[in-house]
């Protein structure tokens, strides 16, 4: 369009200041008047739509820019909020030891397989950084500290975590870290809670137990 715009000024600059006898095309339009006829009624529409195209054209690039902005601010909010709902919280942890004999309905091998139960209270501030408290009873409290880190395509989230004991309690030098992951959220899932799954291992060792005893356990969101 550009290049049309400037051969009909060229034509226009011919109209206005050459005369050639030659052509009938130029000199017909010797005339002002003429050519201010022609300017208005063949050249001025095409540049006003030619502005008007290129004015819309950068008016929509600003439209997309801002339109994309929000949608990425709104987006990494949507990501925020559901992420913290992953995480904060108060959670029944239950862990257990990983043996793969079957208990057979005995009650008593059954309840022999858990390793611990308690409450885990989580919090997870603006930029993933999780604390909290899991705490096994009076005396039995461990501090925690930890990350939620985004999964890519189909990888789900991981909560990665520390618990370490306190000074002066029953839990002074102890170290277990974890690592999780949510479970599914089910469209048709009946009464179903928020909860994540993974494996904890024993860091140091601790009131006769080795380092690196693993477990596995389920945190069900109580509120």
């Amino acid at each position: 369009m550009l290049a049309r715009v400037r051969t009909l000024t060229q034509k226009l600059k011919r109209f206005q200041g050459v005369k050639n006898s030659q052509s009938p095309r130029i000199t017909q339009y010797d005339n002002p008047n003429a050519f201010h006829r022609l300017h208005l009624t063949y050249l001025k529409p095409r540049e006003d739509l030619f502005y008007m195209a290129w004015g819309f054209r950068h008016f929509d690039v600003m439209i997309l820019k801002t339109m994309t902005i929000a949608l990425f601010l709104f987006s990494s909010l949507s990501i925020t909020a559901n992420a913290s709902d992953q995480v904060t919280g108060n959670w029944t942890y239950r862990s257990f030891h990983n043996d793969p004999n079957l208990t057979d309905g005995d009650s008593t091998k059954l309840s022999e397989l858990l390793f611990g139960e308690g409450t885990m209270k989580l919090d997870m501030t603006a930029n993933q950084k999780i604390s909290g408290t899991l705490d096994f009873g009076p005396d039995y409290i461990l501090d925690i500290s930890g990350t939620l880190q985004n999964g890519t395509g189909d990888l789900p989230d991981v909560i990665k975590i520390t618990a370490t004991g306190r000074k002066g309690t029953h839990t002074a030098g102890w170290i277990y870290a974890y690592q999780a992951y949510p479970t599914v959220t089910w469209p048709n899932g009946v009464n179903q809670r928020a909860s994540f799954v993974g494996s904890a291992i024993r860091v140091v060792p601790h009131d006769g137990g080795a380092a690196g005893v693993t477990v596995s356990f389920i945190a069900v969101k109580q509120n």
